[in-house]
């Protein structure tokens, strides 16, 4: 960023890369808060640590941080911190307990003698406060169960969802007897259906319209060869969700997906079939990667 942003009548607001997408939406909320009369702009940390020192040293003025990222600096800043807000998004967000089906685990003191997974250990929701609930029920991680932590993305506070995976993998492969991870998770894994899949993609999905819409007067200016783009770009002005899905788009559970896209080879007898499961960058890693295990596993084998 050129030197001279950095001034008193600049508000710097301090992030961490935990993933790709984080510069996309950080991009738009400093647009919105320009268009409020706020000139913010945005400075990129590798780690939560390094953004809680940032903002103790004066190195920025608001830091996006983890509920753990919070505590730690309104400890070093002798309380003297406050929160501003919160995204709807991560009210009401909770940690889930797994298992399998046909285990005798039932209830959280039926853990004990077992083996049980958890992700790094500076996840909030996958780590600190499932061993807060286990001593909550009289049980003690260190003697009491088999602990099995992956901490595959520590200092980002579990934001990557990596470990996670880890935590649901080890559990479906009976290599741990359970696990515990955040709801976010435990809902890209389970609740595959189409108002699930609405849920997971349709902000991403209308981000890239909307992008498209803005980039509108470039294509249009573009020589008579990209007419077919032209046109494309037209018609998809204004567009909304279920027309999304009255073109073609395939958006679903394994099942409708699979009866959709042998609808559509029917109807078009094509022979070939494009997957976006990101389109727009807005989707969550996990949920798109759940995504892509479940159209190979569930859907392709149908459709050949």
């Amino acid at each position: 960023m050129p030197e001279q942003l950095y001034t008193k009548s600049v508000v710097r607001i301090g992030i961490v890369a935990y993933a790709p997408k984080v510069v996309t939406i950080w991009e738009g909320i400093t647009d919105y808060l320009r268009g409020q009369g706020l000139n913010a702009d945005w400075i990129l940390y590798s780690n939560y640590p390094a953004l809680v020192e940032a903002l103790v040293d004066g190195q920025v003025d608001i830091a996006w941080n983890t509920p753990l990222a919070y505590l730690q600096a309104k400890e070093k800043l002798g309380g003297q911190c406050q929160v501003l807000a919160m995204r709807d998004t991560d009210v009401g967000f909770t940690t889930v307990f797994i298992t399998q089906t046909d285990s005798p685990v039932r209830s959280l003191p039926d853990l004990k003698g077992q083996r049980f997974a958890l992700a790094s250990r500076d996840s909030s929701h996958a780590a600190i406060l499932p061993l807060y609930f286990l001593h909550q029920n009289g049980l003690h991680p260190d003697t009491d169960l088999t602990v099995l932590r992956f901490d595959t993305d520590v200092g980002k506070h579990g934001d990557t969802g990596t470990s996670e995976e880890e935590v649901v993998r080890t559990v479906l492969h009976r290599e741990a007897d359970a696990g515990a991870l955040g709801k976010a998770t435990w809902d890209a894994y389970v609740a595959a259906s189409r108002a699930q899949a609405r849920l997971e993609c349709e902000a991403s999905l209308m981000h890239f319209f909307s992008f498209l819409e803005q980039r509108r007067p470039d294509i249009q200016a573009l020589p008579e060869s990209y007419q077919a783009l032209q046109q494309a770009v037209e018609r998809l002005k204004g567009i909304t969700y279920e027309e999304v899905e009255g073109l073609g788009a395939v958006l679903g559970d394994p099942e409708y997906c699979a009866e959709r896209v042998q609808a559509l080879a029917e109807e078009f007898q094509m022979n070939e079939f494009i997957c976006y499961f990101n389109q727009g960058g807005l989707v969550d890693h996990v949920a798109v990667k759940r995504a892509m295990e479940l159209f190979a596993k569930e859907v392709i084998p149908r459709c050949r």
